[in-house]
C-alpha cells in the first residue's frame, strides 16, 4: 500500500494499493477501507497491553489507571465503524456480490470454481487450499477476545484458530502474549469498584456494537444479493456463509 506523501492522513482517500482484484475502484475502495479499518485498531492496542500491566497489580491508584486506559476502546470501536460505514459511498452491494467477491472465496475447501486448490508456482508443486477471506482472520477482534476474556463455542473457536493460521506470524505472536498475559476479565469480575466494571462493559458493548454493525453489511452485501433471480451464480457455494465460509450472522466472526 502506499501513501499520497502531500496528504499523509492514513485515510482511503490517500491511499493506493499494491495489489487489486479485477472491478476497477470498487476494488480499491474494498481493500482500502478495510487497511483503514484496522490502523484504527491501533490505539486499543497500546491499550490492551497497559490494561494488562495494571491488572497485575490492585489498588486505588491502578483502577484509576485502568479505567483510563479503557476508556480508549470505545472510542476506537466507534471510529472504526464510522470509517467502515463509508464503504457504501463507493461500493454498490450488487457489484460487490457479482464482480467482487468470487476472488476473495478461497480455492478448494468447498470451493466450486477451484476445487483441488491453487498451485503457486515457486512454493511448491502441488496445490493448496485456503479459505477465503473472513473478518476473523483479522488480528483485531481476536485480541479483543483474549484481552477481555471473550469465550465463543467449541465449533466457533475451532475456527477462529484456524484462521489465526492466516494472520502475520508477528500477529500471531502478539495474540498470543495478550492470550496468555490477560487477567482484565478475572481483576474486573473480583473488584468491588463499581466504576471498573462500567467500563469493562462500555468495552464488551463497543466490541459487540462492531460486530453487530458488521452483521449489518453482511445481510446489505451478502443476503440481499444472493435473493436476486439474476445474481452471479459462481458464488452459490458460499451463498449463505461468509466469504471465508463462517455462518453470516455469527457475531464472532464478524
Amino acid at each position: 500500500m502506499e501513501v499520497n506523501v502531500q496528504h499523509r492522513e492514513f485515510e482511503v482517500r490517500n491511499l493506493v494499493p499494491i495489489f487489486t482484484t479485477p472491478g476497477g475502484s470498487g476494488a480499491d475502495l474494498f481493500i482500502l477501507t478495510h487497511a483503514v479499518v484496522e490502523h484504527r485498531f491501533g490505539p486499543a492496542i497500546k491499550s490492551i497491553i497497559e490494561a494488562i500491566g495494571y491488572t497485575h497489580q490492585r489498588g486505588t491508584h491502578h483502577d484509576q489507571l485502568l479505567i483510563q486506559t479503557l476508556s480508549v476502546i470505545p472510542q476506537v470501536m466507534n471510529k472504526m465503524v464510522v470509517t467502515f460505514q463509508n464503504i457504501k459511498d463507493g461500493l454498490a452491494p450488487n457489484f460487490y456480490y457479482d464482480r467482487l467477491r468470487i476472488f476473495y472465496s478461497g480455492w478448494g475447501l468447498g470451493n466450486t470454481s477451484l476445487p483441488n486448490g491453487l498451485i503457486y508456482e515457486g512454493v511448491q508443486d502441488s496445490p493448496l487450499m485456503m479459505r477465503g477471506g473472513s473478518a476473523a482472520q483479522s488480528c483485531t477482534l481476536q485480541m479483543l477476545d483474549a484481552a477481555f476474556g471473550i469465550v465463543h463455542s467449541e465449533d466457533e473457536q475451532k475456527y477462529l484458530d484456524e484462521v489465526r493460521g492466516y494472520m502475520l506470524q508477528e500477529h500471531r505472536d502478539l495474540y498470543d502474549y495478550i492470550k496468555d498475559r490477560s487477567r482484565i476479565r478475572e481483576y474486573v469480575e473480583s473488584s468491588f469498584n463499581e466504576s471498573v466494571k462500567e467500563s469493562y462493559n462500555a468495552c464488551i458493548m463497543a466490541i459487540q456494537g462492531f460486530r453487530r454493525h458488521h452483521i449489518t453489511k453482511a445481510y446489505e452485501y451478502i443476503t440481499q444479493p444472493a435473493k436476486r433471480p439474476d445474481r452471479n451464480n459462481c458464488v452459490e457455494f458460499i451463498r449463505d456463509k461468509g466469504t471465508g465460509g463462517a455462518g453470516k450472522t455469527q457475531t464472532w466472526v464478524v
